[in-house]
C-alpha cells in the first residue's frame, strides 16, 4: 500500500516536516509491507456483491496495527467522567480521573458516567489513524483528534482513508479520500480547526 494523495490541512504537512519528518517516512514504510491480496479476503454478503472476494478492512488494521506497534507507536487510553451538567463537565475536565471521581462521589446530585477516549497510535505527540470503515467513522476520528489536540494529548492528527479507486473494492459505504477532501473544503478552513493530515491510500 501507498499513501497516493495527501491534504495538508492548517498547515499538518509542514508542522510534521519541521517537527518529525521521519515519521512520514516511517509510516508510508509500514504501509509498502501491507498488500492486501496476501491478506484473508472478506467474503461479501451484499445484495449485488455476493460472493465476491473484497478486500478485508479487519486484516489490514491488524496488520497495521502490529507493524505499528513494532516501531514503537503507542496506544493510549484516557478514562473520565461526564455529565448532562455543562457547568459540572467543564470543571471536571481539567483534573485527573481519580480527582473526577471523587468529585463525581461528592456530588451525588448530578448522575456521572464512566466515559474513555483512545489514541490508536501516537508517538511525538502525533496521532494517527487508519480508517477503511464507514463514513461517519472518519468524522470521529477527526472529532477525536479535535478533542485529544485541545486537551494537549497530541499536536497534530493524521487519518488515512482508502482512495475511490481503492474503496471500490471493498465493501459498499466505506469512506474514500476524493469525498472526505471535498467535505472538508467545503467547510472553507473552519473544520476541523486544528493541524491535519488527510491521506489517500491504496
Amino acid at each position: 500500500m501507498i499513501i497516493k494523495y495527501h491534504y495538508s490541512h492548517m498547515n499538518g504537512y509542514e508542522y510534521l516536516m519541521s517537527h518529525s519528518p521521519d515519521l512520514w517516512d516511517e509510516i508510508k514504510t509500514v504501509l509498502k509491507k501491507i498488500e492486501p491480496s496476501n491478506l484473508k479476503p472478506k467474503i461479501s454478503k451484499e445484495k449485488f456483491k455476493k460472493g465476491e472476494e473484497l478486500i478485508s478492512p479487519i486484516e489490514i488494521k491488524n496488520m497495521f496495527d502490529k507493524l505499528m506497534k513494532k516501531q514503537k507507536w503507542q496506544k493510549k487510553i484516557k478514562k473520565y467522567m461526564v455529565s448532562a451538567n455543562q457547568e459540572f463537565n467543564e470543571i471536571l475536565k481539567n483534573e485527573s480521573f481519580l480527582v473526577q471521581k471523587k468529585m463525581s462521589i461528592q456530588k451525588k446530585e448530578i448522575k456521572t458516567y464512566v466515559s474513555s477516549n483512545a489514541i490508536n497510535h501516537l508517538k511525538n505527540d502525533i496521532s494517527i489513524n487508519l480508517q477503511l470503515g464507514k463514513y461517519s467513522f472518519v468524522h470521529f476520528d477527526i472529532f477525536n483528534h479535535i478533542s485529544n489536540y485541545f486537551s494537549g494529548e497530541i499536536k497534530l492528527g493524521i487519518i488515512l482513508v482508502p482512495t475511490k479507486k481503492m474503496s471500490q473494492h471493498m465493501s459498499t459505504g466505506i469512506s474514500f479520500y476524493e469525498k472526505n477532501l471535498h467535505e472538508i473544503q467545503r467547510c472553507r478552513g473552519n473544520y476541523p480547526g486544528i493541524p491535519m493530515i488527510l491521506g489517500g491510500v491504496e
